[in-house]
């Protein structure tokens, strides 16, 4: 019981999260405190639970094992309390110190990348759009600069337009974190519109980021949408692979 507890309290900490209240609710229960995998989380526990295997010798020897799989458990606890108290301690000192971010920011969250908690990615948002910028812990007096470009949040009801015609949107709506869209040029009356997760976009440091390696899109959705607004089709953004086959909206029988 405490090893499944153990693991759903690593998944809430984590930047995904975990659908701890299903099913009366689908919305995801996550601290943005943990990126996957985290080699300062993963490489303890891997050198305790190789003590904890070693080939049992004699009651002296059971004892180590013991303590090897009582620090493994205790640095699994406490890692994630740490990880999380620098993102909230650094979140709650730059709410307050931000009121503007090239536009006015309503908010500002901390989302985990690869090297939390030395880095973090910063969001700021207002009702419209999202800014994206990083953090360095141990610079946290620095100033962050939000700068260009801007994403645009999906309004609430084109979210609700798109999930009548295919449920697909609502269920990706819920599980984002920060929804944004991107349009497309018009082209015989039909746009196309790109729907991403900030999250996924750059969940590496941006001098990562830049290598070739990382030069693929968010997963997430497109539509095609006529000059009144109706879903004509989607299909999938594959990471790093080719484009998935469009699926008719209301195809003809």
């Amino acid at each position: 019981l405490f090893g499944l507890g153990l693991h759903i309290y690593l998944d809430c900490m984590s930047g995904a999260g975990a659908c701890l209240y299903w099913p009366l609710s689908e919305e995801r229960a996550a601290l943005q405190a943990l990126f996957a995998p985290d080699p300062l989380l993963s490489l303890p526990l891997l050198f305790s639970l190789f003590h904890c295997l070693r080939r049992f010798k004699d009651a002296a020897h059971l004892r180590r094992q013991i303590t090897w799989a009582r620090r493994g458990l205790c640095w699994a606890l406490l890692y994630p309390l740490l990880c999380l108290g620098i993102q909230q301690g650094l979140t709650y000192k730059y709410n307050r110190d931000y009121t503007e971010v090239g536009t006015p920011a309503e908010k500002i969250s901390l989302s985990p990348v690869l090297f939390s908690p030395l880095y973090w990615k910063a969001v700021a948002e207002n009702k419209e759009e999202y800014r994206l910028s990083w953090v360095v812990s141990c610079k946290f007096s620095s100033r962050v600069r939000f700068g260009p470009p801007a994403y645009s949040k999906v309004p609430d009801e084109l979210w609700a337009a798109l999930s009548r015609e295919a449920p697909i949107f609502d269920e990706y709506r819920k599980a984002a974190f920060f929804p944004f869209m991107e349009k497309g040029e018009e082209k015989n009356g039909v746009r196309e519109y790109s729907f991403k997760d900030l999250r996924l976009l750059y969940s590496v440091p941006n001098f990562i980021a830049a290598l070739p390696l990382w030069s693929g899109p968010p997963p997430g959705l497109q539509a095609r949408l006529d000059a009144e607004g109706r879903l004509l089709a989607w299909r999938h953004i594959i990471e790093n692979g080719p484009p998935a086959p469009w699926t008719e909206a209301r195809p003809e029988k």
